[in-house]
């Protein structure tokens, strides 16, 4: 028998035989098939089969849904897996397929996220895989709160069985952005200064490209009371930056993140590493979307994120040159008791 992977309360392993009588009291309960076309089993066979079919997909794709396992009680709980899809019709193939289905005795305990989010890792990390997708009905509140909770979002509509179903995905580099660490430092080495000028030149408007690693070096070297933060995946691969430094009296910071990453809240987290340290925060932001990137797609203005996060516009101070022209922003805060 092998195990897959494991959670704090859980075990994933192989889908067995001995696995029948418990998938059968599952998949015989109508309640559990509600978004499933109400068609709930009631003949054992068809779980015999069902097992059977899953058993080999092991062996024809070296996946397939595994056995959910509840390590306090050893009890068989559900299935949750992955599964290699061939024949949909509506969606680009082959892709791999987020499910899971558990005995309704054990919903609202958090057991099918717990088991969700291992299973993405396990794609990810073990498979290599560059995308993992799902299917939700669009009533299915309970499950698509569950594959958010995973890491996946909504992309569109899609009709499956005449019936509207969210179409939900995760690429590797989200997930990525997602799992990734925040290391501070006070002084960068040669290779992160490399990954800071792809991100610059990658990330920010062309007309501040620098041209090579010694520009952004001696941008940096003119710069005090620096603080530095590297946001990398788990590829140890730099994503994001943010740092901040003194000027004028104040405290001013940047921020670039890759822009696949820009949408995991990995902004709001190196702000928030920021804020740790800070009590007030300055920067230069562009209040329009006139610029753009060195590759020609547009440079989107940032602040309505930086308005989110708890900045305001001093509108009176602007930034104009022939290079940038940009508004500054201020964060300062919020002292107990002031």
């Amino acid at each position: 028998m092998e195990i897959f992977a494991e959670t704090n309360r859980l075990l994933l392993r192989e889908l067995l035989p001995a696995d029948e009588a418990a998938m059968y009291e599952m998949d015989a309960d109508a309640v559990v098939h509600t978004y499933l076309g109400n068609k709930p089993v009631t003949d054992i066979e068809h779980i015999r089969y069902a097992i059977q079919l899953i058993r080999q997909q092991y062996i024809d794709n070296s996946i397939g849904r595994w056995a959910v396992i509840e390590k306090s009680s050893n009890n068989f709980i559900g299935w949750a897996g992955l599964k290699l899809i061939k024949d949909d019709d509506s969606a680009p193939l082959p892709y791999y397929d987020l499910g899971y289905r558990l005995l309704r005795k054990y919903w609202g305990q958090g057991f099918a996220t717990e088991a969700a989010l291992a299973i993405v890792n396990y794609g990810f990390e073990k498979m290599n895989l560059q995308e993992i997708c799902a299917r939700a009905e669009t009533g299915n509140s309970g499950s698509i709160n569950v594959l958010r909770k995973a890491g996946l979002k909504i992309r569109g509509t899609k009709e499956y069985d005449s019936m509207p179903h969210y179409w939900l995905s995760t690429s590797r580099q989200q997930w990525a952005a997602c799992n990734c660490l925040i290391i501070e430092k006070t002084a960068l080495e040669t290779a992160d200064k490399e990954a800071i000028f792809r991100l610059w030149n990658n990330e920010y408007p062309w007309q501040l490209a620098y041209a090579g690693i010694e520009a952004v070096d001696y941008y940096l070297q003119q710069l005090t009371g620096q603080y530095h933060y590297l946001a990398v995946d788990k590829q140890n691969v730099i994503i994001g930056w943010a740092f901040t430094f003194e000027r004028d009296g104040e405290r001013w910071f940047a921020i670039i993140i890759e822009e696949a990453a820009q949408k995991n809240k990995l902004g709001t987290r190196l702000l928030g590493e920021l804020k740790k340290k800070e009590i007030a925060l300055s920067g230069w932001v562009t209040d329009h979307d006139r610029y753009s990137r060195l590759n020609g797609e547009p440079y989107h203005s940032p602040i309505s994120f930086y308005l989110k996060n708890g900045f305001s516009i001093s509108s009176h101070n602007r930034l104009e040159t022939s290079k940038l022209s940009a508004v500054k922003i201020k964060w300062k805060a919020k002292i107990a008791g002031a």
